[in-house]
């Protein structure tokens, strides 16, 4: 895992949009095992090969010795990843979700027994994999908002396939192409109102082409908007639609 190139890296771009990257501070702690194997294989690759400049190039022990120096990080292992890790955090602007917040245990058992996903008939010990899906999604429903979860895990896409507040696409690629498709429209209308807006000064009477103007932009929005109700109540509730207008 390379935080530093790749498609990681264009998640970036986000740090200053309403797109918020959540990750679970399990997930946080399986990137930081994924990371001290990458760096302890590093290092044994990097001590191998200069035994071989040593002994095929005739290279003296104290140059070996100078270069591993020179190489090698001072600090240790843990707050090497550590820094990579908050590094990555801070400038993509992600938040971790602490299982701890949100109470999971009782649907995760739930899901257990009962076989749903995470837990297919050969994964029965994805205990971790359940804490963080349902811990994310408390956090969506606490804030009324959906999530889009990127796993190639088969589990991961069937229990977001059954919940409300999760979907999952395996590729992020696919996601990066929906998004930039999402921009491009969101700066052609920015683009459209722009020249909507030079044309009312130009047109002279502008405090009442302009409040049009506005009113138009306004419903075109509300129209575009998907509503989902929520409430609470002890008896059985029916979600009834109503029509409303701008003035």
């Amino acid at each position: 895992m390379r935080f530093e190139s790749g498609m990681l890296v264009k998640l970036n771009q986000f740090k200053y949009t309403p797109i918020i990257i959540l990750i679970s501070k399990i997930v946080v702690r399986e990137i930081s095992e994924h990371l001290k194997n990458n760096i302890k294989k590093t290092k044994e690759n990097l001590e191998n090969d200069l035994k071989d400049c040593s002994k095929d190039l005739m290279i003296s022990e104290e140059i070996i010795f100078q270069v591993k120096e020179t190489l090698l990080p001072k600090s240790n292992d843990e707050d090497l990843i550590n820094k990579k890790i908050e590094n990555f955090l801070d400038k993509t602007g992600s938040q971790i979700i602490y299982v701890n917040d949100y109470n999971p245990l009782d649907k995760v058992l739930t899901n257990y027994f009962e076989k749903k996903p995470p837990f297919s008939q050969k994964k029965k010990a994805e205990f971790p994999d359940a804490l963080a899906l349902v811990s994310l999604e408390k956090w969506a429903e606490k804030h009324n908002q959906k999530i889009l979860a990127i796993s190639t895990d088969q589990d991961w896409l069937d229990y977001a396939s059954n919940s409300e507040y999760i979907d999952c696409n395996d590729n992020l690629g696919i996601f990066f192409n929906e998004y930039q498709k999402y921009h491009h429209q969101q700066n052609q209308i920015a683009i459209e109102f722009c020249k909507q807006l030079t044309q009312v000064f130009l047109g002279g009477d502008i405090e009442n082409t302009l409040k049009e103007l506005i009113k138009e932009n306004i419903r075109d929005e509300i129209l575009n908007l998907d509503l989902f109700p929520t409430a609470n109540s002890s008896h059985r509730y029916e979600v009834e639609s109503t029509e409303g207008a701008t003035k």
